[in-house]
């Protein structure tokens, strides 16, 4: 009688019993997919990863060829991370661990290191199924990193330009939030795609700026580097110059981590060598080229959630108390460096956690370029998936892949929220 009243004898036999049924119901649906698979001569595995996929895909940024190096990369930084976390909340782990700037620096550093010993390639069609799927997630990668950034530099303007003082520019800026807001955003995607078919013209009458770049309805060509022509100290120089500026930047000395960064590329962009594109035929070749699948997946995603970011980030400032404001004008600043050094600040306490909520939303709805033939990580797992017949391991590395992506913005966004607290809140 006492055991059957004890709330946490109750509670835990609860827990077991839901774990034991959540168990069983897994087993059972494994154990029918398995046996169904055996009956239509299925074989189950990742070996067919290895397997020559055969299909061409639009799409190729470079992709790593030994992932063993990546992959130690990138549990050296977690582990660098967690023991930064586990010893502010251990004591007796306190004296070993590092800081959590200097845990992110030093993981930074590890992984950039680790992607320059690695050998990069470009997807081809005789290559195996698992570099099809590393290129899907490459393109994925690539749009949601240009998609947050941008949408970030597009919300918090038009954020900034609803709470201006000037009526056209207040009611315009509402106009434009609400207007990308409430259309959904496979219409966005859509409508950019067309306005990129039907505006551009067409490649026999491309349009060039400096004869560098030129524009039409395939894409737009830019001038691309193709080799580094660099020796040791050059390497040295570049790698050394690139992670000072990384570790400038974390502990706040933002001119100097831009200094360096700009020297860093200076130095490294004049030992390249560079293809420029041309026309060639019924093509545009040479260079690298935005195709309008990729262009027009990125507008959509920045016009739909920089909308978002842009009512987050009025929010954010309407919960800065007016005598901050106020103080911030009674000691002479102007509106600008009062909003730059006073208000934004304070704002971002308030802003960077339903950020972080945009940011995996964007980085999640990159799957809705199935709609447009871009070939992110959906749209290759699909042509991976009717190839080989493999619906259930292909389905399980896609959503490893995008809990990969989903952690690590979390885990970017949380970080940075507890920089911007204030301490002791």
């Amino acid at each position: 009688m006492y055991l059957r009243r004890n709330p946490v004898v109750r509670a835990s036999v609860y827990q077991a019993a839901a774990i034991l049924a959540v168990g069983w119901l897994a087993y059972t649906g494994l154990r029918n997919a398995l046996d169904n698979l055996a009956a239509r001569g299925i074989s189950t595995g990742f070996r067919f990863l290895v397997n020559e996929a055969g299909f061409v895909i639009s799409e190729t940024p470079p992709i790593p060829r030994q992932l063993g190096w990546v992959a130690c990369a990138v549990g050296a930084a977690a582990l660098l991370i967690a023991a930064a976390y586990l010893g502010k909340r251990f004591s007796w782990l306190r004296p070993f661990a590092p800081s959590k700037r200097l845990s992110l620096v030093l993981s930074l550093a590890v992984i950039a290191v680790a992607l320059a010993q690695v050998e990069w390639t470009r997807y081809q069609p005789t290559g195996s199924y698992l570099d099809a799927l590393l290129t899907g997630l490459s393109n994925t990668i690539t749009v949601a990193l240009l998609g947050c950034v941008c949408a970030t530099v597009i919300g918090f303007v038009m954020g900034i330009f609803q709470l201006s003082t000037n009526w056209l520019l207040r009611n315009s800026a509402r106009a434009a939030t609400e207007l990308c807001r409430d259309v959904p955003l496979l219409v966005h995607v859509m409508f950019w795609y067309a306005m990129i078919l039907n505006f551009f013209p067409p490649v026999r009458e491309y349009a060039s700026v400096l004869g560098l770049v030129h524009i039409c309805n395939r894409g737009l060509y830019l001038p691309a580097i193709t080799d580094f022509k660099i020796d040791q100290i050059t390497t040295l120089l570049v790698t050394g110059g690139a992670v000072v500026a990384l570790a400038a930047a974390v502990f706040g000395r933002t001119k100097l981590s831009l200094i360096l960064a700009l020297l860093a590329s200076a130095v490294l962009i004049s030992t390249a060598s560079w293809d420029f594109p041309e026309l060639q035929g019924f093509n545009i070749v040479g260079g690298v080229a935005i195709r309008p699948e990729f262009a027009a997946l990125l507008f959509g995603l920045l016009a739909y959630h920089s909308a978002f970011i842009a009512d987050i980030v009025v929010s954010g400032i309407k919960s800065v108390p007016i005598g901050q404001i106020e103080a911030a004008y009674s000691l002479g600043l102007r509106r600008l460096p009062a909003l730059r050094l006073v208000v934004i600040p304070q704002a971002l306490r308030v802003v960077v956690p339903p950020l972080s909520l945009q940011y995996l939303g964007l980085a999640k709805n990159t799957s809705i370029g199935v709609a447009i033939a871009f070939p992110d990580l959906v749209g290759v797992s699909r042509t991976v998936l009717y190839q080989t017949g493999q619906a259930i391991e292909v389905m399980l590395l896609v959503m490893v892949f995008y809990l990969a992506v989903s952690f690590s913005i979390a885990l970017a966004t949380n970080m940075f929220n507890q920089t911007v607290q204030v301490k002791g809140w």
